[in-house]
């Protein structure tokens, strides 16, 4: 007899007033139900339960052991309870690459709080502003701002970022400022490697689109040196707005070209196709697409 299952029965028998409710309430016969009482009572040497043909009422070692049996099932179930959710809750070291300017300025609070709801893991975050090899660096989630054509990477959208064009105050003094894309072949413009469309920049205006190839002296595929040198003067830039929120309510740059519009930058979390996704991984991706 296992002393739990028959102990179970008896308190669910005592609760329930009847076999058959007890086995309703288990998922066992009215016969599994009696046959563990009386094995139990066996063990004991005396009676618990006393059966009449409408009801069980307990006798006095009954309530007895009724008090102490029902402790000891709440014991056991939430001690199983405990390891189970130990269990679900996922655990283990992430490694997480991403640009270093969306790392610094979005992804490390996002980091912050996941860690603080997710005590049993630990993460190690990887600012590079490469397109590194998720596979050969060992990354479990690798963040990518515009568009990505890797076709070994399974990829999910956990946001975007809205883009400017802007340029600082002392630049458009010495220059006349664009009023119409087009004028922008005539300025020196600042290229921002993690682009896309490279030095093809895209703008939109009551259903028109216009692409505009664009030049100029500077480039570079760390968005937050472009950013500084704008605000030095140093020409127009194109830039993901959580870059240039900053220098724009100060004033150290201006957006040009009002009534004009340019494309949001998709932000995605990818992981090798290879690879399946770890129970760490997805928790990290669902937190970062609900925008925890």
């Amino acid at each position: 007899m296992d002393r739990i299952d028959a102990m179970r029965a008896f308190v669910t028998a005592a609760q329930a007033g009847g076999y058959a409710e007890a086995g309703r309430r288990l998922g066992q016969s009215r016969s599994r139900i009696s046959k563990l009482v009386m094995a139990l009572e066996a063990r004991l040497g005396t009676q618990v339960l006393i059966r009449s043909n409408r009801a069980l009422s307990l006798t006095d070692a009954g309530r007895d052991y009724l008090v102490h049996a029902v402790e000891i099932l709440d014991r056991i179930d939430a001690a199983d309870g405990a390891i189970a959710s130990r269990l679900r809750e996922p655990r283990g070291r992430l490694r997480i690459n991403a640009p270093i300017a969306y790392g610094r300025l979005r992804l490390s609070a996002a980091v912050a709080r996941f860690l603080a709801a997710h005590p049993g893991i630990a993460v190690e975050l990887d600012l590079d502003d490469r397109f590194v090899d998720p596979v050969a660096g060992g990354f479990d989630v690798t963040i990518r701002i515009g568009a990505d054509r890797d076709t070994s990477l399974v990829g999910r959208r956990i946001g975007a970022a809205a883009t400017v064009a802007c340029a600082a105050p002392s630049y458009l003094a010495a220059y006349p400022a664009p009023s119409h894309p087009a004028d922008l072949a005539a300025h020196a413009c600042l290229q921002y490697g993690n682009l896309a469309t490279g030095a093809t920049w895209r703008f939109r205006r009551d259903g028109e689109t216009l692409r505009v190839q664009t030049s100029g002296r500077l480039s570079s595929n760390n968005g937050e040196a472009l950013c500084e040198a704008a605000v030095a003067g140093a020409g127009i830039a194109l830039l993901p707005d959580f870059l240039v929120a900053e220098a724009l309510r100060g004033g150290a740059l201006v957006s040009i070209l009002p009534g004009w519009r340019t494309p949001d930058l998709s932000i995605h979390a990818l992981y090798p196709r290879t690879r399946r996704l770890s129970r760490a991984s997805r928790a990290f991706i669902d937190a970062l697409a609900r925008g925890d």
